[in-house]
């Protein structure tokens, strides 16, 4: 999870490599204000990505496949 400038927005960004290829789902709507809390969620089903604003969905992209890991990195 990230930020991008889109216009004058700040958006919330999803990065999830899946059968690996990064997939990037930008919000298409929202904006997180500077110095304000916000809540921001993005959720993976094997199908799809979507992204969550303060509880409210602002995008969804199709991403059919599993999640890539790397091998060089523990958890």
């Amino acid at each position: 999870l990230s930020t991008i400038a889109v216009g004058s927005d700040i958006r919330p960004r999803l990065r999830v490599r899946v059968n690996g290829l990064t997939r990037t789902l930008i919000a298409s709507s929202g904006h997180i204000a500077p110095g304000r809390w916000a809540h921001v969620a993005g959720t993976f089903d094997g199908s799809e990505l979507a992204l969550y604003l303060n509880g409210i969905e602002v995008g969804r992209l199709a991403a059919p496949g599993t999640l890539s890991g790397d091998p060089s990195v523990e958890v």
